[in-house]
């Protein structure tokens, strides 16, 4: 199912989750996503920080990872969180129905509209 999405690539370096707390590769890891949209045809705009009214998308991302993620984690000893998130993320972009979508998951709805 991963191996079908062609924007794999882009998505599988935690672009987004990086931005609360940004490590030293993730302004390359960002201008890799920026321009692999745009070799799709993707115009990729960027917005002023702290704009949640342009952001709300993103917001109610970030709550669905709270309320569905963060929160079930268990911290027993060594955790793998980085296997953890790229199951959660799987799921999320993959195998989870999304109301916004009408059922769809992200994948389902990003590869109706190509």
């Amino acid at each position: 199912m991963h191996g079908d999405n062609e924007f794999a690539p882009a998505i599988s370096d935690h672009c987004f989750t990086a931005i609360a707390s940004p490590s030293p590769g993730f302004h390359g890891c960002l201008a890799k996503f920026h321009w692999h949209v745009e070799d799709k045809g993707i115009r990729h705009a960027y917005i002023k920080p702290s704009s949640p009214q342009l952001n709300g998308k993103v917001e109610r991302s970030h709550r669905s990872d709270e309320q569905e993620f963060y929160q079930l984690l268990t911290y027993k000893g060594d955790v793998d969180l980085e296997a953890k998130l790229d199951e959660w993320e799987r799921f999320y972009n993959f195998a989870r129905p999304h109301g916004a979508f009408n059922g769809k998951t992200p994948y389902e709805a990003l590869r109706d509209k190509l």
